[in-house]
């Protein structure tokens, strides 16, 4: 059976790689929300700027990546803020 996303009735897909991976947990621990997928969508998980610039922090400490407050809440999901990072 496939795995249903806990906040729509979307299918599940987990990130992929170490940075997706990264943010995902960033953002589960930030948030305090479950798991985060993919298609997650920062804002909609109930983030905000100022949680979002404490994400940025976290991931440049965490992953060495120069994240932006603007990257992270212009991106749909989580998938395309990865793809943002190394623009």
């Amino acid at each position: 059976m496939e795995s249903r996303h806990a906040y729509t009735d979307e299918p599940f897909e987990p990130p992929h790689g170490t940075v997706e991976t990264g943010i995902a947990r960033i953002w589960q621990s930030t948030l305090n929300v479950g798991p985060v997928g993919r298609s997650d969508n920062f804002i909609e998980l109930g983030g905000s700027s100022i949680r979002a610039a404490q994400c940025c922090q976290r991931l440049m400490a965490e992953l060495g990546a120069s994240a932006t407050v603007e990257k992270l809440m212009r991106s749909d999901d989580l998938a395309a803020f990865a793809r943002a990072l190394y623009e």
